[in-house]
């Protein structure tokens, strides 16, 4: 039977607390953006939420975070 991929599951309660790095070159891209307010947001690789949570402040639009870490999903919706 083929091993699994990695995920983020193990690491997801923690992550955020580690990703500073990660967090500040994602901020920093977010800054760079153009929004009118209004646009639809799909955050892909949304691990635990933080980028989309900016984008929520950002935009009246929808903003979508899709992960393949259940864990990390999970994390962003508490």
């Amino acid at each position: 039977m083929p091993e699994s991929p990695a995920t983020f599951d193990g690491v997801a309660a923690r992550y955020d607390s580690h990703a500073i790095v990660q967090k500040a070159a994602g901020e920093r891209l977010i800054g760079m953006l153009e929004l009118r307010g209004s646009e639809d947001v799909l955050d892909v690789g949304c691990g635990t939420g933080h980028m989309a949570a900016i984008l929520r402040e950002r935009t009246t639009g929808a903003v979508v975070g899709i992960d393949p870490s259940p864990e990390m999903i999970a994390v962003a919706t508490a």
